[in-house]
């Protein structure tokens, strides 16, 4: 996505490198985004993914489906399929569209894995997802770091409602072994739809 501005356009991102420091951002950071989001990791080192956008004291909206693959990549704190909105942050970091995660391989230390967004924990701090959420996790041995799925969005016990997911979540996992707990919904986040693992 953009810097500080609104973006109408399909973004398609690929890395196929180790950035250990590197925040990978799919929608724009404090800009609205409207288009199809496609993000490609593979053999990579990276802090933590978003699909959809970093609201960074402002609005950083996502309309549009948001599709992530990663393969053999190692993310030092966490994967969010949707957006996020940090804890010092003001604005809204919400997706009006599907999101579908596809992890294979994946490897790193106490890996978080969460379908939808990271909501701040104050009135108004969203990180909702309006639609559907599809997360496959394949090949992949999580027994060593205590990895947990999230298939909902991560919020607050007080405000639950700020990492909402009103759609259905489905979650397929494949020829993989943790000791690590895989949750259908969120963390302090709302469902509104199904959920299928």
């Amino acid at each position: 996505g953009a810097l500080g501005t609104d973006l109408d356009s399909d973004p398609n991102v690929e890395i196929y490198t180790s950035l250990p420091n590197t925040y990978v951002v799919g929608g724009c950071s404090g800009g609205n985004l409207t288009g199809d989001i496609t993000l490609t990791v593979e053999d990579a080192t990276v802090q933590r993914i978003y699909g959809g956008g970093e609201a960074n004291d402002g609005e950083a909206n996502v309309v549009g489906d948001i599709s992530i693959t990663l393969d053999k990549v190692s993310t030092v704190n966490y994967v969010c399929g949707g957006g996020c909105v940090g804890d010092f942050d003001d604005g809204n970091a919400d997706v009006i569209g599907d999101i579908t995660l596809n992890v294979s391989n994946h490897r790193g230390a106490k890996t978080l894995i969460i379908g939808g967004g990271r909501a701040g924990s104050s009135e108004g701090m969203t990180a909702t997802v309006d639609g559907n959420i599809s997360i496959t996790l394949e090949e992949t041995d999580l027994s060593n770091n205590d990895s947990t799925i999230y298939g909902g969005g991560y919020g607050d016990s007080k405000m639950m409602e700020n990492a909402k997911v009103s759609g259905d979540i489905t979650i397929d996992v494949q020829n993989c072994y943790s000791y690590g707990t895989v949750y259908g919904g969120g963390n302090c986040a709302d469902v509104d739809g199904n959920i299928t693992i």
